[in-house]
């Protein structure tokens, strides 16, 4: 398995320094980045199990999306509190931290091995976590919220409680950046180049749905409620409260990684 070799690999000091030089030469990390970045990695952490190189990509790749707006829409502020939502094991959460050493950097994160091993590893504060985004009472506010691939898998009700939760708790100029799927996606499903744990039956249903509607849900089982969705740029402009004093900066179709669309609210006052 590909995680565990990576963690037997660590053991040696010299896999850590060349990796680390490996990678920086090919996607051009600053220096002082890598310098603070910890490759760390928690044996169930299932999203490296096919690739060393895309898990570390995924997160460079959104850290640097969360430069880029903090630079133009915040003038490179440096953030006081960040939001990480969900953190998961820290994919993105490692190239937050080694980016913004100082900041007061929060996790949320459903399964309790996640949060503690962000805590442990990159300084996390956690925050309580529910299976209802309407149970939620969160009191901080935040300079800078990534929330990555979470709308990507939830109902529409769902989706559009969360919206309504993290643009509510923006402090001023503050930054929402998310993740869904569109149109690269819905091509894809379409075409059957990539059927995301789905059942040729239940792609077709997602996509029939998506094609008279702005939104489309599928579950992966009859278990709960999380599966695969498709949303239109539309839907997301229908559904942001205008109560939320926040206006949509940039949305950049398969901004993350090359797969999913990236949406940028800023709160204006």
């Amino acid at each position: 398995m590909v995680r565990l070799e990576f963690i037997n690999n660590l053991s040696r000091k010299s896999y850590k320094t060349e990796y680390l030089q490996e990678f920086s030469k090919k996607y051009h990390v600053d220096v002082d980045i890598i310098n603070n970045l910890s490759l760390e990695v928690h044996k169930n952490d299932g999203l490296l199990n096919k690739s060393v190189e895309h898990y570390f990509y995924c997160g460079f790749n959104a850290v640097q999306e969360i430069i880029s707006c903090n630079e133009l829409y915040r003038f490179n502020k440096v953030p006081l509190n960040i939001l990480d939502f969900p953190c998961g094991f820290g994919r993105v959460g490692r190239w937050i931290r080694a980016v913004f050493p100082e900041s007061n950097i929060y996790g949320v994160d459903l399964l309790p091995k996640a949060i503690n091993f962000c805590e442990s590893q990159f300084n996390y504060n956690i925050l309580q976590a529910h299976k209802n985004f309407s149970d939620y009472i969160i009191t901080n506010t935040f300079d800078i919220i990534w929330c990555g691939s979470l709308f990507t898998h939830i109902t529409e009700s769902q989706a559009e409680t969360l919206l309504k939760l993290l643009l509510k708790v923006l402090n001023r100029n503050g930054l929402l950046i998310f993740t869904c799927h569109g149109r690269h996606v819905y091509e894809r499903l379409v075409n059957r180049t990539h059927f995301y744990n789905l059942s040729s039956e239940k792609i077709s249903n997602l996509v029939d749905k998506f094609n008279s509607d702005d939104y489309a849900f599928a579950k992966y089982n009859q278990i709960n409620n999380y599966g695969i969705s498709l949303n239109s740029l539309d839907w997301i402009l229908k559904k942001a409260p205008k109560s939320s004093n926040t206006r949509l900066v940039k949305f950049s179709e398969k901004g993350w990684a090359k797969h999913q669309d990236v949406y940028v609210f800023q709160k204006i006052v």
